[in-house]
Parts: C-alpha cells; structure tokens; sequence
C-alpha cells in the first residue's frame, strides 16, 4: 500500500479550509494535542493549604521578627540608660572633688589676703623700707634741738 491515496486526500482538506469562510474554518480545526496534566494534583486544595500554610507562617515569622525588635530596643534602652546613669555619677564625683580642691585654694587664699592686709603688718613693712605715713606728726627742726 502506498501512502499517495492518503496524502492526496490530506491536501484536499486543506485546501477547502483555506476557501471556506471562516465560521466552517473553526467546525473543521486541525486537531490540537491535549496539555499533560498529571491527574493526581487537585490545584485548588493544594493551593489552598499551602495558602493557609504560608499565611500562619508569615503571620508567625512577622510576630517573631516584631519580638526580637522590641527585646532589642527594650535592652538598649536598658543598657543606654545604666551607662548614661554611671557617667553622670562619674562626672558627679570629680566635680565634687574639683569643688574640695577650689574651697581649700580659698581658704588659703584668704589667710594670705588677711596676712597681706591686717594694718600691723602693712606698717611694719612700710616702716622697714622707709615710709613715713601721713597721718604721723612731722618733727620740726625746733622740736629736734630741744631734745
């Protein structure tokens, strides 16, 4: 048997679905192949499962992530505080110590200022180099012989 009958009658189909108009050309399609689907996935279950599934993960990942920001936060905050805490009672105590250091500086100061300003003492140092203060009584040159 030759195939020439069958190509003969191939070539015919063809042709009169070019000439038909288009209504009869979609009644006399070429066969089309049908898509492999596997018939044991039921998309719509599946998607739905794994839908829910992926919901409650994400919900779960979302609250755990929220956890761990604010644990992080709430230890910094923690932490931040102590040590702001410490370094103000550090700068506390040296400022207490500058302040002993300045009133002992003030006391000595002012020993010193009364030392340099009791009368008895600016006397004698004037006296010793020579001043005569103004207020004391001048010798005359008659006063002078009669002693």
């Amino acid at each position: 048997m030759s195939a020439a009958p069958f190509l003969t009658v191939r070539e015919r189909e063809r042709e009169q679905v070019k000439r038909s108009p288009r209504s009869q050309r979609a009644a006399v399609a070429e066969p089309t192949t049908r898509p492999n689907v596997s018939p044991r996935c039921n998309h719509k279950a599946t998607y739905k499962r794994a839908s829910k599934g992926v919901g409650i993960e994400w919900i779960l990942g979302q609250l755990a992530l929220f956890g761990l920001v604010v644990a992080a936060t709430f230890l910094f905050s923690v932490l931040m505080g102590n040590s702001l805490m410490e370094k103000a009672r550090h700068d506390t105590i040296k400022a207490q110590g500058r302040t002993k250091v300045a009133r002992q500086d003030m006391v000595r100061l002012r020993s010193r200022l009364d030392r340099l300003t009791n009368t008895a003492v600016v006397a004698d140092w004037a006296s010793a180099r020579g001043f005569v203060p103004s207020y004391a009584a001048v010798e005359t040159s008659t006063d002078a012989q009669t002693h």
